[in-house]
């Protein structure tokens, strides 16, 4: 599997050098397979890197989490994945192979500056090594075999489970399910020494299930952090999510350095309740807090004012769309509205009135593209339902582009979309009406051919527990087969 690593002609790297295009492997966690290429572009290009120049896209396949890529030293493969909430681990890779003769003729003649360090008589710093498969679990007795079949490579220095100076190698199996393979014998071989792995400890840390306060929507904490890394949340950064609820966008972001804001139009989610509000999750982690905004995102609602040159360097949110929580703006659905007395202004709180997704959507990308810097992103996420889906039914902008369009499968009916937009263009604020009539046209599309069944189902009846749980038994069932179709065309 000696993949084709493409190299720009700023490097001197021979394209017939297959250590040095595919000096590093990278191994994905095994989730959400479709944002594995979508965050790792955006990590590369906060990296300084060229995607193009790091893995060659036509050699990734969704049906297994490992992906041979070049670095241009351990500093910038660590950059990556300190960030990254879907890379499990970064090796630089010694061997590969359908066998383990074949993995130990490439651990031969890999260069001996990768491994001189740890095969010298004089080495004596501890390591340990590791063997998992990918398809099915290794026992005890299987790990210790593979360790057998790679000692003739003789590392020195002694073995260590812990150790603070410990170096980590590790033995990774391509192996296909049982229902096609049930011999369990591998049909690719890597081996490698660890450097550097990801971060779902902290991803673990944050959990909604350690959370001080939550929401009926609070977004879950691995797509939290991948959503700040589309946005490229980073130091300095300004960030706005503009239906922030409990903040639970917000805490990656500021994680990560960044200064952010955000806007609700409950009030009685930004005042929290029984003294627990958004700012303790803040304070929870130990983050900066956010400054809070009762707003929407409506012409009449949002009250930001930006330079031409735009305020925000990114827009996060999960705009809620009427499946758990339904969006309200600013206004009343009576025609003839009173004043407020002078009495009850200090303390009064605006009317609201239903704010339908097909209205929402083009204010979203309409503010965004007014709001965002050049160059900066607007990352949402966009239920669909999922037979009737196309990529027509986005909101389009002329100063805003689609870089990134992933699916999260939910239900057999329906997934959500992660998009990413980038700003391209400077917004003219002369053309504002235009710019609102072409967002229309697309949000119009939404609307006749996206129709969401809603947390009372599509005939507007309550659906039972038995009801979930069926709809959830034949979701798992759907996915499986899915998987099976796939794996059978590949095979």
């Amino acid at each position: 599997e000696d993949v084709d690593m493409s190299v720009s002609s700023s490097r001197t790297i021979s394209r017939d050098d297959c250590y040095e295009r595919g000096k590093y492997l990278i191994v994905f966690r095994v989730n959400r397979v479709e944002f594995w290429l979508e965050e790792l572009d955006s990590l590369l290009d906060m990296a300084g890197l060229d995607p193009d120049d790091v893995y060659d896209r036509s050699s990734a396949s969704l049906e297994r989490p490992f992906l041979r890529c070049w670095f241009p030293d351990d500093s910038k493969a660590k950059l990556v994945a300190s960030r990254s909430a879907l890379i499990r681990f970064i090796i630089e890779l010694w061997g590969w192979g359908s066998t383990y003769d074949e993995v130990l003729e490439k651990i031969s003649g890999a260069p001996e500056e990768r491994k001189k360090k740890y095969l010298e008589d004089g080495h004596c710093l501890p390591w340990r090594m590791d063997a998992f498969a990918f398809g099915r679990k290794l026992s005890t007795a299987e790990q210790e075999d593979r360790r057998n079949k790679i000692a003739p490579i003789n590392l020195k220095g002694p073995i260590k489970m812990r150790h603070e100076n410990l170096t980590q190698f590790y033995i990774l199996e391509n192996v296909q399910p049982p229902e096609f393979n049930a011999s369990g014998i591998p049909f690719h071989v890597y081996f490698g020494r660890l450097v550097a792995s990801g971060i779902y400890d902290i991803i673990d840390k944050m959990t909604l299930k350690k959370r001080n306060f939550l929401g009926p929507t609070s977004t879950e904490t691995e797509l939290s952090f991948l959503m700040a890394n589309q946005a490229k949340a980073g130091k300095g950064k300004i960030i706005l999510d503009p239906f922030v609820g409990t903040g639970s966008l917000l805490i990656p972001c500021t994680y990560f350095g960044s200064y952010c804001y955000g806007a609700d139009i409950d009030a009685r989610i930004l005042e929290g309740k029984n003294s627990k509000n958004a700012f303790s999750n803040f304070d929870q982690y130990g983050l900066q807090k956010p400054d809070l905004w009762r707003m929407d995102f409506s012409p009449r609602g949002c009250c930001i004012r930006a330079p031409p040159e735009g305020l925000f360097d990114a827009i996060v949110c999960d705009p809620p769309y009427g499946i758990r929580a339904g969006a309200r703006k600013s206004g009343s659905r009576r025609k003839l509205i009173k004043p407020v007395p002078e009495k009850y202004k200090e303390n009064h709180i605006p009317q609201t009135q239903v704010y339908e997704s097909y209205d929402l959507m083009p204010d979203l990308v309409d503010n965004a593209a007014r709001l965002l810097v050049q160059g900066g992103r607007l990352v949402y996420l966009l239920p669909v339902a999922t037979e009737t889906y196309t990529d027509d039914v986005l909101p389009k902008h002329p100063c805003m582009k689609v870089v990134a369009n992933s699916e999260d499968f939910l239900t057999m009916k329906i997934s959500r979309r992660l998009v990413t937009m980038e700003k391209i263009l400077s917004y003219d604020i002369n053309k504002q009406d235009m710019y609102r009539q072409e967002t229309r046209k697309h949000a119009n599309l939404l609307k006749d051919n996206n129709e969401l069944p809603g947390k009372y189902g599509t005939e507007g009846t309550k659906l039972t527990k038995a009801d979930r749980r069926a709809m959830k038994k034949e979701t798992r069932e759907q996915r499986r087969k899915r998987k099976v179709e796939k794996l059978t065309t590949d095979s």
